[in-house]
């Protein structure tokens, strides 16, 4: 029966992998034929040696970005396939 297993994924204090997707459809004004403003955006969350990884794929009017997080800072920006460089702003 053994209890603390957090769904079978090991000692993390909890399932190590969560994911949501979302789909939303926009019909604000004007502009765009075609499609339209369609937006889909899924994101998954996994714990990778004890830091939060978070990948957003987001495809929009036909152009798709993925952002790669670790731990609430932006890490890698693709956009249709091609890596983009990011400027990194410290604050």
């Amino acid at each position: 029966m053994g209890g603390g297993m957090g769904g079978g994924m090991g000692g993390l204090g909890g399932p190590g992998f969560t994911s949501f997707s979302s789909t939303s459809f926009g019909g604000s004004g004007g502009g765009g034929g075609g499609m339209g403003n369609f937006r889909s955006v899924s994101t998954s969350t996994k714990i990778v040696n004890g830091r939060k990884i978070t990948t957003k794929r987001i495809v929009e009017n036909g152009q798709e970005r993925v952002e790669v997080e670790e731990d609430g800072q932006l890490r890698s920006l693709t956009i249709n396939g091609r890596e983009q460089l990011l400027r990194l702003e410290h604050k």
